[in-house]
Formats: structure tokens, sequence, C-alpha cells
């Protein structure tokens, strides 16, 4: 068996890459800390922007409930009314949907703290 010698600090320093890249340390000054109040800030205004619209739906959701569930409305103004208020929601609905994916992707890609 034959054994190995150390060559003692050039051991030591295996896999050392030297001194991190200014890329890297900037990354933990100021500006990361800046980074990261400005994600929870848009995470933030995302999250106030589904809470508005989730109330929204709501609201619509209650609004539609008003009208009976095989008739337009007795008016023109009503089945107008009606008419405007499903397409509202359906438009709050993509919109929710869209808000949601954005708030997904924002949260994956947060800077970790």
């Amino acid at each position: 068996m034959q054994m190995r010698s150390s060559n003692g600090v050039a051991d030591a320093l295996q896999g050392w890459s030297g001194p991190e890249k200014p890329a890297r340390v900037v990354r933990h000054g100021p500006l990361h800390q800046e980074d990261i109040e400005r994600k929870e800030r848009e995470i933030a205004s995302l999250d106030k922007q589904l809470t508005v619209l989730n109330s929204e739906r709501e609201f619509l959701k209650g609004t539609l409930l008003k009208f009976p569930p095989n008739s337009g409305g007795k008016t023109v103004a009503e089945r107008r009314q009606k008419r405007e208020a499903e397409q509202r929601l359906e438009d709050v609905r993509k919109t929710i949907t869209e808000l949601k994916q954005t708030l997904k992707a924002a949260e994956f890609t947060s800077p970790p703290v």
C-alpha cells in the first residue's frame, strides 16, 4: 500500500478560486438591500391589486345573483346592466389569473434574504 504524501498548503488550497468576483461582493451591499426592498414593494403592490380585484369579483357575483337565472332582465337597462356585469366579471377573473401568475413569478425570483 502506497502512502500519499501531503503537499500541505497546496492541498489546502485545492479548489479555491481566489477572491470573490466584484459582482458577488456588490450583491451583498446596499444595492442588494435596495433590490430586496424594491421586490418587496412590487409584491406588496401585486397583493393589494389582487385584494381589490377579489373584492370587486365578489361584488359583481352578488350583483349578478340579483337577476333571475333564466332571465336577462325585465327592462333594457337591466339587461344592459347584467351584460356589463358579466363582461366585467370575466375581465376581472382574467386579470386575477394574470396577477396570480405575476405574483408567483415575482415571489419565485425574489432574492434570498
